[in-house]
């Protein structure tokens, strides 16, 4: 009997988590599924699930960290009726400062297969955080207003 093939099309899982006194850093090292409901996106036959978590596991465990410090270097303007009230800049000293209150939702969209030649596809990550810290934690970050 052939090796059945299972393949993903835009398939997207998010993880939601409330991690206090934890670090954006320590999100990047940890096994989001281990820590975290991994929840999928659409529906997905029971196959298609494992691989994408699997895929997750994966590519999180290799590229998490990294997508994070990404994440943390972009910044923005913010205004109140059209007229510019200040601007955002993070940096990487937020990475390994544990925040009082973090919340998070990370996304991940999948395309690939898995068959009997092994796994190839691609993972594409977004990230949205809430933090809370004492305002001299979060002054000395980058924030400007």
């Amino acid at each position: 009997m052939p090796d059945p093939k299972v393949s993903i099309s835009g398939g997207s899982f998010t993880v939601q988590g409330y991690a206090p006194g934890w670090s954006i850093g320590n999100l990047g090292q940890c096994r989001l599924g281990d820590n975290f409901q991994i929840t999928p996106t659409g529906s997905m036959s029971d196959p298609q699930l494992k691989l994408g978590l699997h895929l997750i596991d994966c590519v999180w465990g290799r590229r998490g960290s990294i997508w994070l410090e990404q994440s943390l270097s972009a910044g923005g303007t913010f205004s109140l009726g059209g007229t510019p009230m200040g601007s955002l800049q993070l940096n990487n000293q937020l990475l390994w400062q544990p925040m009082k209150d973090l919340r998070f939702t990370l996304t991940f969209v999948l395309n690939g297969q898995l068959d009997q030649h092994g796994a190839t596809g691609s993972v594409s990550f977004g990230s949205q955080f809430k933090v809370t810290d004492s305002k001299a934690t979060m002054l000395g970050l980058g924030f400007h207003f």
